[in-house]
C-alpha cells in the first residue's frame, strides 16, 4: 500500500518486483493524481480519498507500506481539520493519549500524524518504508513524534544519501526510514550511503549487503535525540567526545544563551549612523547592532562599535517620549505601525528591549565558523545568540568564552550536531540546542592567560572558510592552548581539523549535487 500514492511510482516499482496487481493498493486525495496512477498500474486498487478516513475507505491492513507522506505546514491546517486528524490517529492507535497526539498535531508538519496513522494500517508483522524529511530528527516536535511512534512501532533502519539530493523543489534533505509494526528494544541501525542511491540499489540487487554500500552505526533506541548525530557526525567527533569525557560540558553551564532581537519592523528599529544623525536620535537609546557576519573572508572575531553601520533603537517601556522630542517625532512618522501583527502585542509598541552582550554565537553556518566578541556591549539581531557568562567564583570571562567558542573542537561540535536538514546546505542551531552544545569546560583549565594570549591575534584578523583556517598557525595555537591540560585531546587536533573540513565540504557539496 501507498497511502499518498501520487502518480503511483512506488506501486509501479512493486509491480515490477513481482507483486501481484490485486495486492496493490494506492490512496490519494488528488483525483488527477489517481487518474495518472491508474494509467500506470491499471489493475491496482486505487482510491481517491483522504487516508485519514481509512475506515470509511474500507482499506485493508497491509504487509508493506511504502510511500512519501504529504508535507503541509501545520499553520495551513485548520482547527477542525486538526481535530479530525487527531481522531483518525486515535482510531488507528487507541493506546496513544489524546493530549499527546493533539500536542503533536498542533506543532508538527502534517507528515508526522500521517506516519502515525499509516503505522496503524500495518498488519502485526508489517513493515513501513518511508521517505521522510530529515527534519523528523531535527525539528522541535521530533521528541514528541518519536515518543508516540516508538509506543506503537519500532524504527528499524534509517538510510541517508549524503552525496545527492532527492527533490529539486524541496528545501530539505530526506532519508529512508524503515519501521516494524511491533515495538522493539534492539538498537536503531543508521546507514550513510557511500555511493549514489541508484548505484546502491543496483549493488543490493546483485547480492551486496548494506555494509558494502554504507557506513553503518547503531544508536540506543531510548535516546532518539541522539539519532541525528549518530547518523551524521564524523568519526573524529565521536572519538573526540568519547576521549574528552567529563572535560566536555553543555554550554548552558558556562553561560546564559539569549535570542537576538526580533524587532517586528527592522525599518523602524534598525537605523544607520546617517539616519541617527539626521533625526537627532538620543545616543542613550542607540545600541550598536551586530548582524550575521557574512561569508568566507569577511569579518573578524573582534568587533568594535565603530565597525558597525547600524544601531538598534532600544527603548525601555518606562520611557516618556514627551521628554525626548526628537525620538517622539521619529516614531510619529510610523504611527500606523502600532496595528501591525508583529507589533500590536508589544506595550508600548515602540519599546524594543534587548540584552547587550560581549559574546555572540551565530545561528546558521555555511562554510565559515566565526563567533563574534566585543570588548564593549552591543546587541545582536535574531540571526545571532547573545551569551552572558554565569556569575560565581568560577565565572568564565567573556574573552575566555569567546576564545572557547572559536576553537576548532567547538566548530566541529557545531558541524556534527547541528540541524542540517536544509537543502540549501545551511547548518542551523536553535537557542535550546546552543545551551546543550558540548564545549570544553574552560573552568578546569589552569592557564587562562595562555588562552587569551593565543586568542587575541586570531581575533583581530579576518576569519576564512574552514579549509583555509585549518592550516593557520594562530588557530592551531589557540586550539593547543585550550586543550593543553588534556594531552590526548591535543594529539587529536589534526584529525578534528581535517574532519571539520571534510564534513563542511560534504554539506556544501550536497547542496550543489545533482538530483537522484
Amino acid at each position: 500500500m501507498d497511502p499518498s500514492c501520487g502518480d503511483g511510482v512506488f506501486l509501479r516499482g512493486a509491480e515490477r518486483r513481482g507483486v501481484a496487481a490485486n495486492h496493490l493498493y494506492g490512496v490519494d486525495i488528488d483525483e488527477l493524481a489517481i487518474a495518472e496512477a491508474r494509467s500506470h498500474v491499471p489493475r491496482a486498487t486505487l482510491i481517491n480519498g483522504d487516508f485519514f478516513d481509512a475506515e470509511a475507505l474500507n482499506l485493508p491492513r497491509a504487509d508493506l507500506i511504502v510511500g512519501n507522506p504529504p508535507y503541509v505546514r501545520q499553520e495551513r491546517v485548520g482547527a477542525d481539520a486538526k481535530e479530525a486528524i487527531v481522531a483518525s490517529v486515535l482510531r488507528a492507535q487507541p493506546q496513544l493519549g489524546k493530549l499527546a497526539v493533539r500536542a503533536l498535531v498542533g506543532r508538527s508538519d502534517l507528515a508526522a500524524p500521517f506516519v502515525l496513522r499509516l503505522l496503524g494500517q500495518l498488519r502485526e508483522t508489517g513493515v513501513a518504508a518511508l521517505v521522510l524529511s530529515s527534519a523528523f530528527f531535527d525539528a522541535g516536535y521530533g521528541a514528541e513524534f518519536w515518543a508516540l511512534a516508538e509506543t506503537v512501532s519500532s524504527l528499524r533502519l534509517v538510510v541517508d544519501a549524503p552525496k545527492e539530493r532527492w527533490f529539486a523543489e524541496a528545501a530539505i534533505h530526506a532519508v529512508i526510514a524503515v519501521f516494524d509494526a511491533k515495538p522493539s528494544s534492539k538498537p536503531v541501525r543508521l546507514a550513510r550511503l557511500s555511493c549514489g542511491t541508484r548505484q546502491a540499489a543496483a549493488r543490493l540487487a546483485k547480492g551486496a549487503s548494506l555494509a558494502d554500500i554504507a557506513t553503518l552505526r547503531e544508536a540506543e533506541r531510548n535516546l532518539p535525540h541522539t539519532w541525528a548525530a549518530a547518523l551524521r557526525a564524523p568519526d573524529a567527533w565521536l572519538s573526540f567526545a568519547a576521549e574528552a569525557g567529563d572535560a566536555l560540558v553543555p554550554l548552558g553551564e558556562l553561560a546564559e544563551v539569549r535570542r537576538g532581537i526580533t524587532s517586528g519592523a527592522n525599518e523602524i528599529f534598525y537605523v544607520s549612523r546617517a539616519q541617527a544623525t539626521e533625526w537627532k536620535l538620543d545616543s542613550q537609546f542607540l545600541q550598536p547592532l551586530l548582524t550575521a557576519r557574512g561569508r568566507s573572508g569577511q569579518g573578524t572575531i573582534a568587533v568594535g562599535a565603530d565597525d558597525l553601520e547600524q544601531f538598534a533603537l532600544v527603548i525601555p517601556r518606562t520611557c516618556n517620549l514627551a521628554e525626548h522630542p526628537a525620538l517622539a517625532g521619529y516614531f510619529e512618522r510610523f504611527s500606523g505601525a502600532a496595528s501591525r501583527g508583529t507589533l500590536r502585542n508589544r506595550k508600548p509598541w515602540w519599546s524594543l528591549r534587548a540584552h547587550p552582550g560581549h559574546v555572540f554565537l551565530c545561528k546558521a553556518y555555511a562554510e565559515r565558523f566565526v563567533q563574534p566578541y566585543s570588548a564593549f556591549p552591543m546587541v545582536a539581531d535574531q540571526r545571532m545568540y547573545s551569551l552572558s557568562p554565569h556569575d560565581g567564583p568560577n565565572m568564565v570571562t567573556p574573552q575566555l568564552l569567546a576564545a572557547l567558542l572559536n576553537a576548532t573542537c567547538t566548530s566541529l561540535a557545531l558541524e556534527s550536531l547541528g540541524r542540517a536538514s536544509m537543502g540549501q546546505g545551511a547548518l542551523e542551531w536553535t537557542v535550546a540546542d546552543v545551551a546543550k552544545l558540548p564545549v570544553i569546560d574552560i573552568r578546569k583549565h589552569p592557564e587562562h592567560e595562555a588562552i587569551v594570549a593565543a586568542f587575541e591575534p586570531l581575533a583581530r584578523r579576518p576569519v576564512r572558510n574552514v579549509a583555509a583556517e585549518a592550516g593557520m598557525l594562530d588557530r592551531r595555537a589557540l586550539d593547543a592552548a585550550i586543550l593543553g591540560p588534556w594531552p590526548r585531546l591535543v594529539a587529536m587536533l589534526e584529525s578534528i581539523a581535517d574532519a571539520l573540513v571534510v564534513a563542511c565540504g560534504a554539506r556544501q557539496a550536497r547542496a550543489k549535487a545533482g538530483l537522484l
